[in-house]
């Protein structure tokens, strides 16, 4: 997989929003988004089988009242992030908006981080950083990884901390999101990344930042990951052509590859469990 569309899958799942009518800027009315504010909370009020299970209508009513007294004052795109921080607080990874019907024209850094023995890792950047793929990522304009992840943590839905990190790592590139909770000023033309080696080296690469339509217009060798740069892909390398399946390792190691939430039908869920028990067994 390039690192293109490792990029475009998270950033189509941190940005894509379905079902909540945002007001439009022909309409960017405090009214119209009253109106969407009203709707999500009586939509998740009425249609989540336990939606205050691990928050309290206080704590909810507190941010209603928090958003509405700002209506006026806020851009689409902080608006949107507002009903997500709303919606985030049910505590539930199933349970989530995002913002990319506010967001006309993002922009981006070219990084892939990945989560890697307890450290976030350069997995994926363009390919003139390729020789600092697999380095941790010590900081983005200043902020540590720990830094950025908590000030986005509470527009994120989650319920464990795979979760949490897994949706982190998906938008932390996106500088509207950065500049949104104060990480970055806004308008910046690259972003200092600095990756730390094995050794103990350090080095900060100055990272352009595009807007949408430009990395779009670029072409795909311009980006290299970590598996591209692998003699062999592991046989653990994700598979999309399944939705799961089984894999002995060797050693006493098996290894469950899990890459979509639905039943396969020519698979069925209750048939690869009963592989799976067997297997272990």
């Amino acid at each position: 997989m390039s690192v293109k569309q490792w990029l475009a899958g998270c950033l189509s799942a941190a940005v894509v929003l379905g079902g909540l009518p945002l007001a439009g800027a022909a309409d960017d009315t405090v009214q119209a988004r009253q109106e969407d504010l009203d709707y999500l909370v009586q939509t998740l009020t009425e249609n989540h089988p336990d939606f205050y299970a691990n928050t309290t209508e206080q704590e909810i009513a507190d941010k209603v009242s928090e958003i509405g007294a700002g209506l006026e004052g806020l851009s689409d795109f902080d608006f949107a992030i507002e009903l997500s921080e709303l919606t985030a607080l049910a505590g539930d990874s199933h349970t989530m908006i995002s913002v990319g019907s506010a967001m006309q024209d993002y922009h981006l850094i070219i990084m892939a981080p990945d989560w890697y023995e307890g450290h976030w890792v350069l997995s994926g950047a363009e390919k003139a950083y390729q020789d600092y793929i697999g380095q941790e990522i010590v900081s983005i304009n200043g902020h540590s990884m720990d830094e950025l992840m908590q000030a986005l943590e509470p527009m994120i839905s989650y319920d464990n901390e795979v979760r949490l990190r897994r949706q982190f790592g998906g938008m932390v590139y996106v500088t509207e999101i950065l500049q949104h909770y104060g990480m970055v000023t806004g308008g910046e033309e690259s972003l200092p990344v600095v990756v730390r080696a094995a050794d103990g080296t350090e080095t900060t690469l100055d990272m352009k930042v595009y807007s949408a339509s430009e990395y779009a217009a670029l072409d795909t060798d311009a980006y290299v990951n970590a598996s591209q740069l692998r003699a062999a892909v592991p046989a653990t390398e994700p598979d999309r052509e399944v939705y799961y399946k089984l894999l002995d390792l060797g050693g006493g190691a098996l290894y469950m590859q899990y890459n979509s939430c639905r039943e396969d039908p020519e698979h069925p869920m209750d048939e690869f469990a009963a592989e799976v028990e067997a297997k272990l067994e």
